[in-house]
């Protein structure tokens, strides 16, 4: 979690979620360790959560994967053997079997923040990085920032740079039943937080449709 230099704003970034972009726009801010919410300064008032959905940032972080040159990794590519790769990552579509960040269900990110801020005066404020609406995610956090935290405007960055995109899509199409299953509290996150209306980058949208995804989980094709 990257921790504002005032010590009053904390943005909570899943691997695969622009977590490379922001960490360079927001250069001079704290990094905490996310997993231990008992470390967030008691100061924080606000936390930003970025959330994807759970399709695309899979195959993001697979062909992340795939593309890392290492001898592993290149045997597989050589081979075309992608499909093996599954059963290893979702342990036989029961749920995922790896501590890679990259893969970890998002919703395990954020349960510790929730849990420390219920019942308290603070907020936790969710955006939402649409690869339906190609919104660039850092710059509605900006936005955000700029106008209802005028305290911040002169600790950001004004560079801005999209960075760490995987030149190679090896992978484009996966089993969505079986990631419906794996991510499905990721899912049920995302549903609970369209149906509340809590997005503060599209606050209007009522549906999970509007990003592409069903409420069952599944992900579609617009067009």
């Amino acid at each position: 979690m990257l921790i504002s230099p005032c010590r009053t704003l904390g943005i909570e970034i899943p691997a695969k979620n622009a977590s490379t972009t922001f960490d360079h726009v927001f250069l001079d801010w704290e990094n905490h360790p996310s997993h231990l919410p008992e470390l967030i300064p008691e100061t924080v008032k606000d936390v930003i959560v970025i959330l994807r959905d759970p399709r695309a940032r899979f195959l993001s972080a697979l062909n992340m994967f795939l593309n890392i040159d290492h001898p592993i990794t290149r045997k597989i590519v050589n081979e075309k053997r992608f499909v093996a790769t599954f059963p290893w990552l979702c342990n036989h579509g029961k749920e995922i079997n790896s501590h890679d960040a990259h893969f970890a269900p998002q919703s395990g990110h954020i349960g510790g923040i929730r849990h420390k801020f219920l019942g308290t005066q603070k907020h936790v404020r969710f955006f939402y990085m649409s690869d339906v609406h190609q919104n660039d995610v850092c710059d509605d956090v900006l936005t955000w920032i700029r106008d209802y935290r005028l305290d911040l405007t002169d600790v950001i960055s004004h560079t801005r740079y999209r960075l760490n995109s995987t030149k190679d899509k090896l992978i484009e199409k996966v089993d969505n039943k079986l990631i419906s299953h794996v991510y499905r509290e990721d899912y049920k996150l995302l549903e609970e937080i369209t149906r509340l209306r809590r997005w503060e980058n599209f606050k209007n949208v009522h549906t999970l449709g509007a990003f592409g995804i069903n409420f069952n989980g599944e992900y579609y094709e617009q067009g």
